[in-house]
């Protein structure tokens, strides 16, 4: 046993060694940098050495008090000291394979692939909420134009611009919906970015700390399989689920979304109700699918109604409602909450094996 920890000390210490070890970058024009260990390694080589020595000590102390169950005690754990390199490998393994993957597909990491299309998306986000804004405000000034005559004494109002009010409803919606959109995509970007900094630099050494002893190895294994399922799982599903969006037989991955007009304008002194333009047709016959946008947006030009410009706008809405959806609910909260998901069964399955039989199912839930 003394032989065993001893052999297994030196050959862990150069093992540190070789991970903590810098490569100096090479000279010359179109030199590259050889490739070195991850970052996370030579901490999680340093928390298996340190059970390792805390084990070695409990022996010794076992040993020179003659405590047999001490003895016992320590000899068993040493045996899990062994599986926590074998943890170590196969992570450190899995991690270049996953990278080498995405650099084949991507030319770049894992994480940075991730952050990279959660930024594009955020900022395909937040052109819809612009666009969406700025028709807005011009949607609410022209719904509140009124015309006000007085003939002898007597005054009345007429609010020919009403017909632009009912614009200002789905606006609204839209709102609510990608305001949604915008803060669960900056969370998973920040999840994203808190597992890539501290998952594998600080819960997963802590997890192989308290994996050493019999009585802290559930909550060992638990940090071990949180730190797995941040650093891999958790971006992972969302490249995932990207793929899946912006897949080349998706009817709705329009990008970007048609832009809303802004320079329409209501006459307050046009109080004509009816409607001779070919709009209405096309409005009864429900096929927006097949309307030009040109073709609509002729009647918001031209000095037709406020009834024919109202509609117009409305048409636009309709024909792209389809895409604004998908945008919001599917490219933002599907994704998201397909990727937690994803999360939390990584988290599960990594944590049963590392030792610690610990039910999530009230997160599974809750995600």
């Amino acid at each position: 046993m003394k032989k065993l920890l001893l052999f297994l000390l030196l050959v862990i210490s150069f093992s540190f060694a070789d991970a903590t070890a810098t490569v100096q970058p090479p000279s010359g024009v179109g030199a590259t940098l050889a490739p070195t260990s991850p970052a996370w390694l030579p901490i999680a080589v340093l928390a298996g050495i340190t059970s390792v020595i805390l084990l070695a000590l409990l022996y010794m102390v076992a040993q020179g008090f003659d405590l047999q169950d001490l003895k016992f005690l320590a000899k068993e754990e040493f045996y899990q000291v062994i599986v926590t390199f074998f943890i170590i490998a196969i992570l450190q393994g899995t991690v270049m394979f996953v990278d080498s993957l995405s650099t084949n597909f991507y030319g770049q990491n894992m994480h940075q692939t991730t952050f990279d299309k959660l930024n594009g998306e955020i900022t395909f986000q937040e052109k819809i909420f612009d666009n969406l804004q700025v028709f807005s405000v011009q949607a609410g000034s022209e719904a509140s134009k009124s015309f006000f005559c007085s003939l002898q004494g007597t005054g009345y109002s007429i609010s020919s611009c009403s017909s632009f009010r009912p614009l200002l409803i789905p606006v609204s919606t839209a709102f609510q919906a990608i305001s949604l959109t915008i803060t669960e995509l900056s969370s998973m970007r920040t999840l994203v970015s808190f597992g890539q900094k501290y998952a594998f630099t600080l819960l997963l050494p802590a997890g192989l700390l308290l994996r050493t002893l019999k009585f802290t190895r559930g909550a060992g294994g638990l940090l071990i399989g949180f730190a797995v399922a941040l650093y891999i799982f958790l971006p992972l599903g969302y490249l995932f689920m990207d793929d899946l969006m912006l897949s080349s037989k998706n009817p709705y991955k329009t990008n970007p979304l048609p832009i809303l007009p802004s320079n329409f304008d209501c006459d307050p002194t046009n109080s004509a109700i009816s409607d001779s333009s070919t709009l209405g047709g096309w409005i009864q016959s429900g096929s927006f699918d097949s309307i030009n946008d040109a073709s609509v947006t002729q009647f918001i030009n031209l000095g037709t109604s406020n009834l024919v410009k109202s509609k117009s706008l409305y048409v636009l809405l309709s024909k792209d409602v389809e895409s604004y959806l998908y945008a919001f609910l599917i490219r933002g909260t599907l994704a998201t909450v397909i990727s937690v998901l994803i999360l939390i069964a990584g988290m599960r399955m990594v944590s049963k094996l590392a030792g610690a039989e610990v039910d999530v199912s009230i997160l599974s839930r809750i995600g």
